[in-house]
């Protein structure tokens, strides 16, 4: 059995970004856990424990729920806590919440309750988790600090193109995430004159 979840992968030019923002996370002596950008990742749906040999059922899904979508662009940008600024858990960056996005979720959605995969009941956020904070910081700090990442605008764009089933491996330094399987979404129709 893995751990395993369906996710959209950040271009490198986000990565970069990310580096920077996270330094200036950094400089804030935060008690809590940062990922490397590398491992940065939009999570679409998690599916829990999953036997090895259900792999190709679920390649086979996401081909089925992917192939009526042509790439599209989400706008990265913006900070926010979970579950509020007064008990922060986690610090995310806001990732658009468009109507392509969540026609997108829904087909995963489908295709894999098929399989058995029960529909998350909570309502869907996009966001990219920045930092897993152990204890709370004073409130003022980190409102401070959002207040100011605010004025700095969009982080960037996230171009969706393909959709990864990625293996989570739980480590004391953290969680490590292995690409299992990627699907590539429609290329677009050309029209011809």
């Amino acid at each position: 059995m893995i751990r395993a979840f369906v996710a959209i992968e950040l271009s490198q030019d986000l990565k970069e970004q990310l580096k920077g923002l996270a330094a200036r996370v950094r400089s804030l002596h935060l008690d809590g856990r940062i990922p490397r950008p590398e491992s940065i990742h939009l999570t679409l749906k998690f599916l829990g424990e999953v036997d090895r040999d259900q792999i190709t059922s679920i390649q086979e899904a996401l081909r089925e729920s992917v192939r009526q979508f042509e790439p599209f662009e989400l706008q990265v940008g913006g900070l926010g806590t979970f579950p509020d600024l007064r008990r922060p858990r986690v610090l995310w960056i806001g990732v658009e919440e468009c109507q392509c996005l969540w026609k997108f979720k829904q087909a995963l959605e489908t295709k894999l309750e098929a399989l058995g995969f029960s529909r998350d009941n909570r309502s869907f956020r996009p966001h990219l988790t920045l930092m897993r904070l152990k204890s709370a910081p004073t409130p003022e700090l980190l409102a401070g600090f959002l207040r100011s990442e605010a004025q700095n605008g969009r982080l960037g764009v996230l171009g969706v193109t393909e959709v990864q089933l990625y293996q989570s491996v739980l480590k004391p330094q953290g969680a490590e995430y292995h690409k299992l399987v990627t699907v590539k979404l429609a290329r677009p129709s050309r029209q011809v004159d």
